[in-house]
């Protein structure tokens, strides 16, 4: 799953560089926290 999106990544910005990836894998991690926090709270009500 992750080298899927991670080769798409590549193929739609020519390539890019390692602050591309970098900056994608820190946005992933903030969506997958955001995810794991709006959980955690639906679940405290």
């Amino acid at each position: 799953m992750l080298v899927g999106s991670h080769w798409i990544i590549n193929v739609t910005t020519g390539g890019g560089d390692a602050m591309d990836e970098q900056t994608y894998q820190a946005l992933s991690l903030m969506i997958l926290f955001g995810t794991l926090v709006a959980m955690i709270m639906s679940n405290k009500k």
